[in-house]
């Protein structure tokens, strides 16, 4: 998919080498494996185990439902506006956004989507694990909940990166 043909008709280069190309990306990935890879080496590795009361499970499974609920409720406010991002800057001006934009936001929807991937998954395991043991008890369902989170947290600023990458570029047209 050639960005610039979208607007202005000009070949330029595709989505996929505007993401590859930028340091941005990669910057991501580094933060989303580094981040990653802790949280799972702490779940797996902490043998420390919670209480196991009905009181203790029924905490746990409202704040970790609670969290969870919130972060997909952000992506799911957040993909759609990345969309309105796209959409301000070529109603304004005729040469439309330049490519790190739409890498900028493509980018976002993504680390978004997995959050929110990982949030009903998260969600899912609660509503029928979380009744039998305390989610604090299976490294795989707070691996799954941390992921949720990092995810979250780096779209979010990639998120705000390509919306000012927008904002920029409409003021550079004035």
């Amino acid at each position: 998919m050639n960005v610039g043909r979208l607007f202005d008709g000009a070949p330029q280069a595709s989505l996929f080498d505007s993401i590859v190309s930028r340091p941005a990306t990669w910057i991501d990935l580094g933060v989303l494996l580094l981040l990653g890879t802790i949280h799972g080496l702490v779940q797996f590795t902490d043998k420390s185990k919670a209480i196991e009361t009905a009181t203790a499970r029924a905490t746990a499974g409202t704040r970790v439902g609670g969290a969870t609920t919130s972060g997909v409720t952000v992506a799911g406010i957040l993909i759609p506006l990345t969309i309105v991002a796209i959409r301000i800057g070529p109603a304004t001006g005729e040469s439309g956004l330049p490519p790190a934009a739409f890498a900028d936001l493509f980018m976002a929807t993504t680390w978004l989507v997995a959050s929110m991937l990982f949030g009903l998954f998260t969600m899912y395991m609660t509503a029928f694990q979380g009744y039998r043991t305390s989610l604090l008890n299976r490294p795989g369902i707070m691996t799954v909940f941390g992921l949720q989170l990092i995810f979250l947290g780096v779209g979010i600023t990639r998120f705000m990166w390509g919306t000012g990458t927008v904002v920029s570029t409409l003021f550079a047209q004035t």
